[in-house]
């Protein structure tokens, strides 16, 4: 696989399948050399096809990188590295941890998916969210460590799993009682803090 290590692709290429494999990689989003957007995904192929696809048609989840988008209309997927889900990831969130609330970074979340938003994005996620039933991987929940009565509470199930570097849907069993805890952390879906 390293042989893709710092592969390039732009938007504009069509035949992408020689490029980029269906593999986990971490990866960065440049915009005119000078906008930066990190991410990691299990399978790069599809991660940019969605990124490139969702930009096209002006309605990428994250407003500010649609935005230099509809200035540019092209950019570059650079792979950085390749290899286990939890090796990209461990990328993605170094990246991340340095970089996010730069200027020139486009991400809105940090390494453990805190979320920065602006008045106007706000308001652009009331509006598009308005009347929708959210998923559970948008759910908000608590989690605290085993043995411990410091509680976290995280926006989004998602937020969570990034954070004690699980899944998802092993919080999710936890939540909905058909498991105890999840790498010794216990969730609840209510907020420990308001219950007497």
């Amino acid at each position: 696989m390293s042989n893709y290590n710092n592969t390039t692709v732009s938007s504009h290429e069509k035949n992408i399948n020689s490029k980029l494999p269906k593999v986990p990689g971490a990866y960065s989003i440049i915009i005119d050399n000078t906008w930066y957007y990190y991410g990691s995904s299990t399978n790069l192929y599809d991660r940019f096809i969605n990124h490139r696809s969702q930009l096209r048609n002006n309605i990428h989840k994250n407003s500010r990188l649609q935005s230099h988008w509809n200035k540019a209309q092209s950019f570059e997927l650079h792979v950085l590295k390749m290899g286990t889900k939890k090796e990209v990831l461990a990328v993605e969130n170094m990246l991340l941890s340095v970089n996010f609330g730069t200027p020139q970074c486009l991400n809105d979340r940090d390494a453990y998916g805190s979320y920065e938003a602006t008045d106007e994005h706000k308001a652009n996620l009331s509006a598009a969210h308005k009347g929708k039933k959210p998923t559970h991987l948008h759910r908000k929940c608590w989690g605290k460590p085993l043995g411990s009565n410091e509680w976290t509470g995280f926006e989004s199930l998602k937020a969570a799993a990034q954070h004690i570097g699980g899944q998802h849907n092993n919080i999710c069993k936890v939540l909905n009682g058909s498991r105890a805890h999840h790498l010794g952390w216990t969730f609840t879906s209510t907020n420990p803090q308001t219950v007497s």
